[in-house]
């Protein structure tokens, strides 16, 4: 299984400044949607401060089988929550929207990498 995950930075920035800010562990989790959250997240409107996989938001699926079918197809079946330990220079990189974050799933686990953004996305 290899499958590949992105976290745009629009929606990530807000969760990397949670985590620097609060010095706290950023936290991966799939459930009711693969996402991104800091273990001690703002709330916004009584609603955690989340990043979601692009394409796995559940309020942007009609089918919620499907949806669920779609992350089991990524993540293999069940729910998952896994902390993760980014590197400084690469929190400072999502931080400031210079990159998106990918997630590679493989049969062994979890790669990250921050995929620096073209001029022409930053400024989308």
């Amino acid at each position: 299984m290899r499958n590949k995950l992105i976290f745009k930075a629009e929606t990530l920035t807000p969760v990397i400044q949670d985590v620097k800010k609060n010095v706290c562990e950023l936290w991966f989790l799939a459930d009711d949607g693969i996402y991104l959250t800091a273990s001690t997240a703002t709330f916004i409107r009584k609603k955690r401060n989340i990043c979601y996989a692009e394409g796995f938001d559940p309020d942007l699926w009609d089918d919620a089988g499907a949806h669920f079918d779609a992350i089991d197809l990524v993540l293999g079946n069940g729910d998952m929550w896994e902390s993760v330990k980014l590197q400084p220079e690469m929190l400072d990189a999502l931080m400031t929207g210079r990159a998106d974050l990918t997630i590679e799933v493989t049969d062994s686990g979890f790669i990250f990498t921050a995929r620096q953004r073209d001029a022409e996305e930053k400024s989308c």
